[in-house]
């Protein structure tokens, strides 16, 4: 049998690193193919040749990121067809692992996705991130790339079902949407990411020296660090804040954002940084010769305040590398990680802000414009309802407020308010105890996390869940013919609640 991976592109970045994973996997287990071949849009690769049982790489013109809204081209499917064809991988000796052909990044892969599975492929369309997730940019242009009028036709484009089309997600929140859309359950498969260990580092006192000489940081100060690209759900402003909080401690966030979209927004909290003299190095520079096991050696803990994320690699690598985990736990996401016995109590679900501080009317107004925005994107009635009104406003009657749950200009108040009162930040830090520096009582936890992550989420663990979904693939019945989802709508409700909406996601 062949696998052959899908996928828009192999640059560095999550989805190749998925992909470079899955492949060791494979190769540490029960091989259920003789070979692989990985189809992506060209250019640079990272994805290493001797990954697991290794790979053909084959580059296909069409298949990388697509202009958003541009009309979706059937001449994609027929060069894979062909392409596949030409590699010795025909419809009944192949099993075809797609990523992301939903997320609006080539509607042209969307579309073929579909018609490989009507020639008869066996198909696992692997879903990383959902267009309906709070990217109405990605889901209004699905809809005019594939012409679909509404959303349930759009959700029929996005989500063909067969007894030959089975779906793939990292968590168990996709798994109960898809599941409450119509998949059927012995078609929808948990595959958490494999998790491997960080680079490491054998001489943690000479990174830790390296990185204070880099980035020009006192000799024995706490460094925390949050190992992240500074996009715009990263939450940024609230490591900021607590940069403003903690005393005596240095807070790093390590790379750029690379989307030019995101760079304002980071360059903005990047110069309130540096205007109240915040110990918070937002972006290593370029120059500096870190790599990121020595900034991991160097840190006496890993922070994360990010809102939103498909799998949540920081929750499960920070114990790999020996670390305390501090920052914000997102339930949706950790649930999973809880039931295998991941000890994530000293993370909080809300950075609590007295509402006394909060400007209501702009809260109400801000937050409420932007999110009434955000249904215009999706194709709902825009108006500010009397419900959103009511909603937001019900938020307000509480003696506090989820510092996430705030537009970033209100976020910058907080931080300029507590930087500049010692009694504010006092009040803070007594709304937020565990907003606090690592301690030597965390050395049990950092422990006994680290051999939860080595027992379920491990290449050996990934290898068992991926040969067992593979084989359920290969085992149903191909069939031509699609159908739709039972319950379209579902996976749009799923996602689109005023509790799950964070402003920073979507502010310009």
């Amino acid at each position: 049998m062949n696998l052959v991976v899908i996928h828009h592109h192999l640059r560095r970045g999550g989805v190749t690193r998925v992909i470079e994973n899955h492949l060791r996997a494979l190769g540490a287990g029960d091989r259920p193919f003789e070979r692989a071949v990985v189809l992506y849009g060209g250019g640079e690769s990272d994805l290493p040749l001797d990954a697991g049982i290794g790979a053909e790489l084959v580059a296909v013109e069409g298949l990388g990121y697509a202009e958003l809204g541009a009309p979706a081209d059937e001449r994609l499917a027929k060069t894979l067809l062909a392409t596949l064809g030409e590699h010795g991988c025909p419809p009944d000796k192949t099993l075809v692992h797609w990523h992301n052909h939903s997320l609006g990044k080539n509607a042209s892969a969307t579309l073929a996705a579909g018609e490989l599975a009507r020639s008869g492929y066996r198909s696992l369309l692997q879903i990383h991130d959902f267009a309906e997730d709070f990217r109405p940019e990605n889901y209004t242009g699905l809809r005019q790339s594939l012409s679909a009028p509404n959303a349930e036709a759009l959700a029929e484009r996005l989500y063909p079902q067969s007894p030959g089309i089975h779906y793939a997600v990292l968590n168990g929140r996709d798994r109960g949407t898809l599941a409450a859309a119509g998949v059927a359950p012995e078609r929808l498969h948990l595959l958490p990411n494999p998790v491997a260990a960080p680079p490491s580092v054998t001489d943690a006192a000479e990174a830790k020296r390296a990185v204070e000489q880099a980035l020009g940081i006192a000799t024995g100060t706490p460094l925390m660090v949050y190992p992240v690209r500074g996009i715009r759900r990263k939450n940024l402003g609230e490591l900021l804040l607590w940069s403003v909080l903690i005393e005596d401690a240095c807070f790093l966030q390590t790379l750029a954002p690379a989307n030019p979209v995101e760079l304002p927004s980071f360059q903005g909290w990047r110069e309130l940084a540096e205007h109240i003299g915040a110990p918070c190095r937002l972006g290593l520079p370029r120059d500096c010769g870190l790599g990121f096991g020595e900034v991991l050696a160097a840190a006496d803990a890993v922070l994360t305040t990010s809102v939103a994320e498909g799998f949540g690699m920081v929750f499960l690598e920070a114990w790999l590398a020996g670390r305390m985990l501090l920052g914000r736990d997102l339930p949706e996401i950790t649930a999973d990680f809880r039931d295998e016995g991941l000890d994530l109590a000293a993370c909080y679900t809300a950075q609590n802000v007295p509402t006394a501080w909060v400007d209501q009317q702009r809260f109400v107004e801000e937050v409420g414009r932007l999110y009434s925005g955000v249904l215009a994107g999706y194709g709902i009635d825009s108006a500010l309802s009397t419900e959103i009104e009511d909603q937001l406003s019900a938020r307000l009657a509480a003696q506090s407020i989820d510092f996430a749950a705030l537009p970033s200009s209100l976020q910058r108040s907080v931080i300029e308010q507590a930087h500049g009162d010692a009694a504010a930040r006092a009040e803070l830090l007594l709304l937020n105890p565990q907003c606090r520096r690592p301690d030597a009582d965390d050395t049990s936890v950092v422990a006994e996390n680290a051999a939860v992550v080595a027992r379920s989420f491990s290449i050996e663990a990934s290898a068992a869940r991926l040969v067992a979904a593979y084989r359920s693939v290969m085992n149903s019945p191909a069939h031509t013919r699609l159908e739709p989802l039972r319950k379209p709508g579902a996976v749009l409700d799923g996602f689109l609640s005023l509790d799950r909406f964070h402003p920073l996601r979507v502010e310009s």
